[in-house]
């Protein structure tokens, strides 16, 4: 009899110690689900922190050249000098310290202020003008990009092989999208157009 109860307690240790195994791997399988779930939340934590801050300095930044723009004014309402020259405040580079953080690892924020009138309209300039700033094969792809294509009454025109945006440029970035235009092209047409100036000159 003491040997049976002996071969009933086996099995019984063996399904107890099979239970304890399976409890074990869920606990493991939910404590990694958990961590990983809390790292993508840190991390996701970490990017909105970023994010807020890239906001916060790039409206200082706005503000800051804002404040050098109307200092600029000031003195001009002072100064008998009626134009503007290149060694004015607002042509250099301002650089500020964002306050608020360590001195070691505050960000700074560099302001450009750029005269955007000084460039060419890229929304009225004509074929002419934009072979003139380099453009010597792409200047009628840009209008035609920008205003679609143009044919004189009576005269056959092929249609574009793509679809014109038909539109004004609203940002440099638009005119990676106009056929034939590499980097280097658009580089050099930013040096010397903008969009921003609007549809008409």
């Amino acid at each position: 009899r003491a040997m049976a109860d002996h071969a009933m307690r086996r099995p019984r240790r063996g399904s107890i110690l099979l239970l304890t195994l399976w409890m074990v791997a869920i606990l493991s399988a939910l404590a990694v689900a958990i961590a990983r779930q809390v790292s993508l939340e840190l991390r996701v934590v970490k990017y909105r922190v970023a994010q807020a801050q890239a906001r916060a300095l790039a409206q200082g930044g706005v503000r800051l050249a804002i404040a050098i723009l109307q200092r600029d004014a000031d003195h001009d309402k002072t100064s008998t000098a009626a134009y503007d020259w290149l060694g004015e405040e607002w042509v250099s580079k301002a650089v500020h310290q964002a306050p608020g953080y360590d001195a070691a690892a505050a960000p700074l924020v560099e302001v450009t202020t750029v005269d955007e009138n000084r460039y060419l309209n890229l929304n009225a300039a004509d074929k002419e003008q934009l072979e003139n700033v380099g453009l010597t094969t792409q200047a009628q792809a840009i209008i035609d990009d920008r205003d679609g294509p143009q044919s004189d009454p009576g005269e056959d025109h092929d249609e574009l092989p793509y679809k014109a945006r038909n539109t004004a440029f609203t940002a440099a970035e638009e005119l990676s999208d106009v056929p034939g235009m590499t980097d280097e092209l658009v580089k050099t047409l930013r040096e010397a157009a903008s969009p921003y100036l609007g549809e008409s000159a």
